[in-house]
């Protein structure tokens, strides 16, 4: 339940933070048994969120998630989990580093937050460049099969 979107949160903090993930999951799961459809009025808080989102996003066009590019350093190994958990295969290895193809990337982040030696970073910045994350319930042979 982290917020993981790197050039927004520091996961360090947002590692720090209690969202009572369990209780939520389990609040979810109850609903899905009970069928329960409804769409959640959105809060005061949330359309305040969205517009200071939205201010930014225009004042800081460069940093939009649309532009955002992909760097790989010389850390890259061309170990290939960024490649296989990428879900629209934006991801190869050319000159024995990963490089991206930015026509189907769908900037989930999948493969920065993958890469064993953090060799992929944004462009835009990240709040916290060292930190990663990985749900502690899902593993990367689950993303990859689900990938396949």
């Amino acid at each position: 339940m982290e917020d993981n979107f790197l050039p927004a949160f520091d996961m360090a903090k947002e590692k720090a933070i209690d969202k009572k993930t369990e209780e939520q999951i389990a609040s979810i799961k109850k609903e899905i048994s009970a069928r329960v459809c409804s769409i959640e009025k959105t809060s005061e808080e949330g359309k305040a969120v969205y517009a200071n989102y939205r201010a930014f996003s225009e004042m800081h066009p460069d940093l939009n998630w649309r532009n955002m590019i992909f760097l790989v350093n010389d850390e890259c190994i061309a170990c290939s989990p960024c490649i296989r958990v990428c879900p629209v295969k934006a991801i190869r290895i050319e000159n024995g580093k990963a490089v991206h193809t930015y026509e189907n990337c769908q900037k989930c982040l999948a493969c920065v937050h993958a890469c064993p030696k953090k060799a992929i970073t944004v462009r835009s910045g990240e709040a916290n460049c060292h930190e990663r994350y990985m749900n502690g319930h899902v593993r990367l042979a689950d993303i990859i099969q689900a990938n396949s």
